[in-house]
């Protein structure tokens, strides 16, 4: 018996009569069969979180050319670019300078020494102008591959001469860490080998062929601004 509801439409009686299913075949359920895309769409949404599955991840490591031990870390954590800076302004205010700028990290530059810290190629392409380079092993890491990068670069100094070129000097890192004029500064650092290429930029470039570091006088004494911390604003 069939009989119409108030829309007009036919309602289905009959407890014996089959139902319209969609032609769609439907997948066969096999305990023996192992595929990968059925264990994926066992996992709920929270039991992804907790197992920390992630499908796009995976085929990303899939596809690294080096050993997960070996981790690529390219920009350094928000405690390592503290301790950087901390370290490069201190050093910048111990020099007699009159117009000694003080340094300010820049995301830009980040992402640039980034792009060439993955090269893996330790030669300067700028001749030393705004750029630093510096091989660490891959195991020191963090704060502690600042400490290691800021006793390299500030060992310089004993060989530094404002009066000469820093490439007879062999003090080029040290020269474009208290160069005046420099006021960015942007680093990153990528697993070569056993060894990880920390690359530093500057901005404007330092190092400049016929150009003092910086005016030797009183602290702020040609600054533009204010003066903080024997360094100028701004």
């Amino acid at each position: 018996m069939v009989r119409t509801n108030r829309w007009g439409s036919n309602i289905m009686r009959n407890t014996n009569q089959v139902p319209y299913t969609s032609n769609i075949r439907r997948r066969q359920f096999n305990p023996n069969r192992s595929n990968r895309r059925d264990n994926r769409v066992l996992l709920t949404n929270s039991q992804r979180q907790m197992t920390g599955y992630n499908p796009r991840r995976q085929q990303q490591l899939l596809h690294q050319r080096r050993p997960s031990n070996l981790a690529t870390p390219n920009y350094l954590t928000a405690p390592t670019v503290m301790k950087l800076m901390q370290f490069i302004n201190k050093y910048r205010a111990e020099v007699d300078a009159a117009n000694m700028l003080e340094m300010r990290w820049s995301n830009q530059l980040a992402n640039r020494a980034a792009q060439r810290s993955k090269t893996c190629q330790f030669s300067h392409l700028y001749d030393t102008q705004g750029e630093s380079l510096i091989l660490v092993h891959h195991e020191i890491t963090g704060t502690n591959m600042v400490d290691y990068i800021m006793n390299e670069w500030y060992g310089e100094k004993n060989t530094f001469r404002r009066e000469h070129d820093c490439r007879q000097t062999k003090s080029c890192n040290y020269s474009q860490m208290i160069w005046a004029t420099s006021r960015h500064i942007g680093c990153a650092s990528h697993i070569c080998a056993k060894h990880q290429l920390v690359v530093c930029l500057f901005s404007p470039a330092g190092n400049r062929y016929g150009v003092q570091a910086y005016i030797k006088g009183n602290h702020c004494e040609m600054c533009p601004g204010r003066c903080r911390n024997q360094l100028c604003m701004w």
